[in-house]
């Protein structure tokens, strides 16, 4: 039951993620105009989607401090995210 709760979170952080990438991307063609570079108007909304994506999975709670220690230095990570 636990793993059906953490695959509903993370298929809500996905759909949270794709709309603040639109926006983003829809925000930068409004603002820097169409004739904007191609890598400005695709690199910023993904840079935005990865900052938003972790700051949900920290705030939804899915991740958790055994999946901290998988990664290199996961203890310091997870103490940091207080897991």
């Amino acid at each position: 039951a636990n793993c059906f709760f953490r695959l509903l979170n993370y298929k809500k952080i996905q759909y949270e993620k794709q709309g603040v990438v639109f926006g983003c991307n829809w925000l930068l063609g409004k603002f820097l105009g169409e004739d904007a570079s191609r890598i400005i108007l695709c690199g910023v909304p993904i840079a935005v989607g990865v900052v938003v994506y972790f700051v949900c999975a920290v705030l939804c709670k899915s991740i958790t401090a055994a999946d901290c220690k998988l990664l290199p230095k996961g203890d310091k990570i997870a103490k940091l995210l207080k897991l």
